[in-house]
């Protein structure tokens, strides 16, 4: 991929391929709106809605597994993400797991921790969002344009 230029290299500290990462940070996105989902959702059954507990329980259900299949495409594009990013997003299935078994324990305690542990979910997902978002860089010409001519 030239554009006139010559050949397309990364610069240090970059990663190339705009794609993979995009496709990285819109799994991410769905989680995050999957995650505000669930506490709206919960936040009906406790105050209104008896009905929106089944529909929390599918919803925090398949999150992990969406996280799941989100690690596996970061596996497949991890050379385009910061190591940082990908090893956060191979810890999101595991959480979210947790987060599930907690909701299933009908014991105070477990409430106690399944609350503030949804807020941080949701928070820690954003921020890992936002920030697989600016691994997606510009790659950089390796001659410069002046010098071209």
């Amino acid at each position: 991929m030239s554009g006139g230029y010559g050949p397309m290299l990364p610069s240090e500290g970059h990663r190339t391929g705009r794609a993979a990462p995009a496709v990285v940070t819109w799994l991410l996105w769905s989680v995050v709106g999957a995650i505000l989902v669930q506490a709206t959702l919960a936040g009906l059954f406790l105050s209104v809605a008896g009905g929106a507990r089944l529909a929390h329980t599918i919803v925090g259900w398949l999150l992990p597994w969406l996280a799941l299949i989100l690690a596996g495409v970061t596996v497949a594009v991890r050379t385009r993400l910061s190591r940082g990013v990908a090893v956060a997003v191979y810890v999101l299935p595991v959480l979210l797991w947790i987060q599930e078994v907690l909701g299933h324990v009908p014991q105070p305690v477990t409430t106690a921790v399944h609350v503030p542990l949804g807020v941080a979910l949701a928070i820690y997902s954003t921020v890992l969002a936002i920030r697989a978002g600016s691994c997606v860089t510009h790659p950089v010409r390796a001659t410069p344009p002046s010098a071209a001519r």
